[in-house]
């Protein structure tokens, strides 16, 4: 994956965006580095065979987290191929550009979000800051 410019946004330091995003819900650094999350931070949910983890809502984690995605994520625009896990969108959304067609191959990458490394994260983000 290769990092593009990011549109129609400055560039910001660390520290703004220690400032802008996370201000007083900031997490102590430990030695420059925010602590991993404790697992007693974490509620797990099981759907079938499936997993899903949220921050606990008294973790303050959970400003934190509210704050990035409201106030950086959101603006940062997906990938037309990016089709899961879409707010307001279903299956029939999915496959509305292939209506017609005969045969259909559906994905589930096993483990998907655990596969994700820090290093694929910082790739993918480093032309915002």
């Amino acid at each position: 994956m290769y990092p593009v410019e990011a549109p129609n946004m400055n560039k910001i330091s660390k520290i703004g965006f220690r400032s802008k995003f996370l201000g007083k819900n900031a997490v102590p650094l430990e030695n420059g580095i925010i602590p991993k999350i404790s697992p007693t931070e974490v509620d797990e949910i099981k759907v079938g065979k499936k997993f899903f983890y949220k921050v606990k809502a008294l973790s303050p984690r959970r400003d934190i987290q509210l704050e990035l995605l409201t106030g950086f994520l959101s603006t940062v625009p997906l990938n037309n191929s990016a089709t899961a896990f879409r707010k307001n969108y279903s299956y029939l959304n999915f496959l509305e550009p292939h209506r017609g067609n005969f045969y259909f191959l559906r994905l589930d990458i096993r483990s998907f979000f655990h596969s994700i490394s820090i290093d694929h994260i910082k790739d993918s983000l480093i032309s915002y800051f």
